[in-house]
């Protein structure tokens, strides 16, 4: 969606967020639980390429603490604990 948190965000709130149906994901139709239905999402290719599962979510999770500590303000006094 973005290329960090500012223009993700920024993308929703314009709502130019383009949702795909996400390959090899399905789910149970709420109104038929033997029916499966495609999921939707924006996905965050090509960070996740070649990883599944865990791998795709570790990937995910240390590009998103990489973006908050980017966008953290420096700690110039630490408070003791």
């Amino acid at each position: 969606m973005g290329h960090d948190a500012i223009t993700t965000c920024a993308a929703v709130r314009a709502g130019i967020v383009r949702r795909t149906p996400l390959d090899g994901v399905t789910a149970l139709d709420d109104d038929d639980d033997e029916m499966e239905v495609e999921v939707f999402g924006a996905p965050v290719t090509p960070l996740t390429d070649g990883f599944i599962q865990t791998g795709a979510w570790v990937r995910m999770a240390l590009r998103a603490m990489e973006d908050v500590l980017d966008s953290a303000p420096e700690v110039t006094d630490p408070v003791p604990f």
